[in-house]
């Protein structure tokens, strides 16, 4: 079948009978030459016919052996602990080191005749990055790996976009596109946003900060960020007080797509983001050791405003503008969460959090999807509210998802948390769950292990074993409310402070390779 001048695709079908049992292996074959095709699609059916179904059976159980032996989470709660397994599953099922990342759907597409909801992309504007929260915790770094590679491999393609869209230096890609990197338009405040890029890097940046690899970091990573970095410094411009605003700014799906969509530059989410990927910059090349490199994004950020605030402490859309109705897209509070430009640990800070989502509750859910209440969660995380935080995520697995799992984005079941009541199928809400699942068990920001930050004060006994920054595994034993046991396992020299196994914070440092137990 002939889709494209690019793509042909065509299923391949064996069939191998014995005196006792009948085997059949099938394939899809994808390529531009249909003799290509053909010959390499049959040479591995065969290869698995040979092998026999035992033989294939055999590899496939001893991936998933290893997959599941990377990490584990145990509750009272068996509700949640199944959704975190079947989250786990999820990612598992469509996302190989190698491989293209997922799309909005997964291995999975809309049985109607029709295309997938939104042509099955890559969104950049909250669906890819959504998709690949949950996997550095879970600690299932090949799987996420493979975003991660998708978006360096797209260098050149992004240095072009870049160039011939904005007239920029450095590298963005468009935020809505195929899958080769090429543009495929919408919104344009969002299909085409340059600040999206900075959410991307953001993702890469993530990925070393879990696995600690600092050789990939200096080759790899550090150039890629800092081209996104270069990319919106080039179009930054000085106001007349000195400040650095971009010449449009907008928030994801504020207003849809109508000219009241660009609001007042910076909005909240685009200063955010610009915010935290210059501290991040100001970090890394510190690391590396890049003095220029330090003084040049320490220059940038000293010229950005600080995050806007109403006079009752409620972040707002921008400078001139709050939100005043439910929302599905909670983008004005990303220096929350994702971003933690404000953690929850001084009184400054609480004040502003408490007031925002305080506000969000006020305005209500009417217009929330389900990765809406996802990201809810989240937020609740940072607050150390163990008892929304469940409330929120119990809301999204029961009303949001379908009996399968699948996050359906409406209120289908008609229980009242949204008017969205469509169900069009995609993964973002489920990974974005999970990751909020294990925010409540593990917190590990700026140099912190923190355990058990944000559960509900009946979540008594529990176990898990996740992955913290540095590539530091953590495995917990809590009984009766207490953290009684605790392993830890360094695969990078590391230091870091302890905090949720005795009274008073622990400061650690663990040489590559070591392991330390505790017990209270």
């Amino acid at each position: 079948q002939k889709v494209s001048e690019k793509l042909t695709y065509g299923i391949f079908l064996g069939i191998r009978k014995t005196a006792d049992s009948t085997v059949v292996a099938y394939t899809v074959g994808t390529g531009t030459d249909e003799d290509k095709i053909a010959e390499d699609s049959i040479r591995l059916i065969c290869e698995a016919l040979e092998q026999g179904y035992e033989k294939n059976l055999e590899q496939h159980k001893a991936w998933w052996q290893s997959f599941w032996d990377k990490s584990f989470v145990e509750l009272e709660d068996k509700f949640f602990e199944k959704n975190w397994y079947l989250g786990n599953y999820l990612l598992g099922s469509c996302s190989r080191k190698g491989s293209y990342p997922m799309p909005l759907q997964g291995v999975w597409t809309a049985d109607d005749g029709q295309l997938p909801p939104w042509k099955g992309d890559y969104h950049h504007d909250l669906n890819t990055e959504l998709c690949y929260y949950s996997y550095l915790k879970a600690n299932h770094i090949d799987e996420g790996a493979s975003f991660v590679e998708y978006l360096l491999n797209l260098t050149d393609k992004a240095k072009a976009f870049a160039q011939d869209f904005f007239g920029a230096q450095g590298l963005c890609l468009p935020s809505v596109m195929d899958i080769e990197g090429n543009a495929l338009g919408g919104w344009v405040m969002y299909s085409l946003s340059p600040t999206n890029q900075l959410w991307l890097c953001r993702a890469v940046e993530k990925h070393v900060d879990y696995t600690g690899d600092r050789d990939f970091l200096q080759n790899r990573a550090y150039p890629y960020i800092k081209a996104g970095g270069d990319s919106i410094l080039s179009l930054l411009q000085e106001n007349e007080d000195g400040k650095l605003v971009l010449p449009l700014s907008s928030s994801p799906e504020i207003h849809d797509n109508s000219l009241q969509a660009w609001l007042t530059p910076n909005t909240n989410y685009d200063l955010a983001l610009m915010r935290a990927h210059f501290k991040s910059l100001i970090r890394l090349s510190k690391l590396l050791g890049l003095t220029e490199d330090t003084g040049k994004w320490q220059k940038a950020f000293d010229k950005l405003d600080d995050l806007h605030l109403d006079k009752d402490n409620v972040l707002l859309l921008s400078r001139d503008e709050r939100l005043k109705e439910s929302h599905r897209h909670i983008a004005h509070l990303m220096a929350i969460h994702p971003l933690r430009l404000i953690e929850y640990d001084s009184a400054e800070n609480q004040t502003i959090i408490d007031a925002s989502l305080k506000d969000l509750e006020a305005l209500g859910t009417d217009h929330f999807c389900g990765y809406s209440f996802a990201w809810l969660a989240e937020l609740y995380c940072v607050q150390k509210n163990g008892e929304k935080a469940r409330r929120t995520l119990e809301i999204f697995w029961k009303y949001f998802c379908s009996p399968n799992g699948f996050h359906l984005n409406g209120d289908y079941l008609d229980k009242g948390y949204s008017k969205f009541k469509y169900r069009p199928f995609t993964l973002e809400g489920n990974f974005c769950a999970v990751d909020a699942l294990q925010e409540m068990l593990l917190y590990s920001e700026n140099g912190k292990i923190i355990l058990c930050p944000a559960i509900p004060a009946d979540w008594q006994n529990l176990s898990f074993s996740l992955r913290a920054e540095n590539g530091v595994l953590v495995t917990a034993d809590m009984k009766n409310g207490r953290v009684e046991r605790l392993k830890l396992f360094a695969e990078c020299e590391t230091s870091f402070m302890l905090e949720g196994m005795n009274d008073k914070p622990l400061e650690l440092h663990l040489n590559k390779g070591e392991s330390v137990e505790l017990n209270r």
